[in-house]
């Protein structure tokens, strides 16, 4: 069917109030209805009296306004990561006193197995310290590394002296070897 206003277009919508069929040019959707113009003229009209094609509807809503788009949220501010924690002059004192003690290995004063002894003790210090979290994790390695270090030092301190003692031992032995054999002749 063709559309009353416009032969040339085929009628392809039904008006919601009157049920005339027309093109999409006469059309305009009213809240989800589809109304001719023709309609839509005689309800803005003042004091236009509600037709009997109308039924109870009435006139058709007007259209809500159109959504404005809702501005794009800004990103957060940028907040620097704050800088590392370094770690506890005690972890790094510990480092130094357990190279320290593993370099010093000719020392005749005995300086080495002290250097030794206050490499883990600090590193004990710095392990089990009331610093910050970060501060205690930065400086665990530099206390776990003189720990070891001291460790192995007093390690070889104990076997040098062992050593010693038992070259000592011999030499006594060999005497008395030497004595015997004197002795003997």
């Amino acid at each position: 069917m063709k559309c009353p206003s416009h032969p040339e277009m085929d009628a392809d919508f039904r008006c919601a109030l009157c049920a005339r069929e027309v093109c999409a040019k006469c059309v305009e959707d009213r809240a989800g209805q589809w109304v001719c113009r023709d309609c839509l003229a005689r309800a803005q009209q003042p004091g236009a009296a509600e037709s009997p094609e109308q039924g109870a509807q009435g006139p058709p809503e007007p259209a809500p306004p159109p959504q404005q788009p809702q501005p794009p949220t800004p990103p957060p501010p940028y907040t620097p990561s704050p800088p590392p924690a370094k770690a506890s002059g005690v972890a790094i004192a510990s480092l130094v006193c357990g190279i320290f003690g593993l370099v010093c290995c000719c020392d005749p004063l005995g300086i080495r197995i002290l250097a030794d002894i206050a490499a883990v003790v600090l590193g004990l210090i710095a392990l089990y310290s009331q610093a910050p979290e970060p501060v205690r994790a930065a400086s665990r390695p530099y206390a776990i590394a003189g720990i070891v270090l001291g460790g192995l030092g007093m390690i070889l301190f104990v076997l040098a002296v062992a050593g010693l003692l038992a070259l000592g031992g011999l030499a006594g032995l060999q005497e008395q070897l030497e004595r015997l054999q004197r002795e003997m002749r």
